[in-house]
């Protein structure tokens, strides 16, 4: 797909994709827990492996922005390659999205207070009755929440401007300037 269309696009769609897919997964998960029609498990099943092609682009896609990121800066600072800066402030940040959504879990997870009100199974009870709505709102957040998640991942890249011919231009001229700093 990369010959055809550029990475911008393919990110973006990616999202798209992924909200549209997780949107029919999560009808296809209310159908059945209001119906129970057997069925509609495979039916789900179909919808999480489709999910899970889009995982490709999200974790492909990222590392080939950053290597023109850093073709950009290296032609910008006139030869100085920042291999280790970019991927240690990508790692900060994610270690600070981490955190806060490993704190924010509990809240919208467990609990008579929260969002879902999931039952944790103990010894006593190893497999306790959830409500529908804890059910259908586990859905939500497994299916439709992850999506938009993911499409809100591409928006930045609305504004990412290192494609096409700019993205050529600088690529050649890193390569150009790399064997003038090598004379």
């Amino acid at each position: 797909m990369l010959k055809k269309f550029n990475a911008k696009v393919l990110y973006i769609a990616s999202g798209i994709y992924s909200v549209t897919v997780n949107v029919i997964a999560f009808l296809v998960g209310y159908t059945y827990f209001t119906t129970e029609a057997k069925a509609l498990q495979v039916v789900f099943i179909i919808c999480l492996f489709l999910i899970g092609l889009q995982f490709g682009a999200s974790n492909l896609l990222p590392s080939m922005f950053q290597a023109d990121v850093l073709e950009s800066i290296e032609l910008q600072t006139k030869g100085k390659r920042l291999d280790a800066a970019l991927p240690t402030v990508i790692g900060i940040g994610t270690m600070i999205t981490g955190t806060i959504a490993q704190s924010l879990s509990p809240q919208i997870l467990y609990g008579d207070g929260s969002v879902i009100g999931y039952i944790q199974p103990t010894d006593a009870e190893p497999n306790p009755a959830q409500s529908l709505e804890t059910k259908i709102m586990m859905l939500f957040f497994y299916t439709i929440f992850h999506g938009i998640m993911m499409f809100l991942a591409g928006v930045p890249f609305f504004f990412y401007k290192l494609t096409g011919k700019k993205k050529e231009e600088i690529h050649n001229a890193v390569l150009a300037q790399r064997e003038e700093l090598a004379e």
